[in-house]
């Protein structure tokens, strides 16, 4: 018996939230539309990584209580 195995591309989206004073936002939600996955959040210094699928169009939301939630397009390159 044989099994095929198709491993998903993998791009990550990573950076630093800051609020308009420049001050790092801890614990802001990351999720992507559509995507059935744990969301991520920032650190104590506003840092995140998150896996994405590569080569799909993707709606990443960030939001945190007090903020508008802001959405960014992406479309990312294997290995990005």
């Amino acid at each position: 018996m044989f099994l095929g195995v198709t491993a998903q591309q993998k791009a990550a989206i990573y950076g630093t939230v800051k609020d308009t004073a420049g001050q790092p936002l801890q614990l802001v939600f990351i999720g992507i539309e559509g995507i059935p996955q744990l969301p991520a959040f920032t650190d104590s210094l506003g840092r995140y990584k998150y896996s994405v699928p590569a080569k799909k169009e993707l709606n990443i939301i960030f939001s945190h209580t007090g903020f508008i939630s802001h959405g960014v397009q992406v479309n990312l390159e294997p290995g990005e």
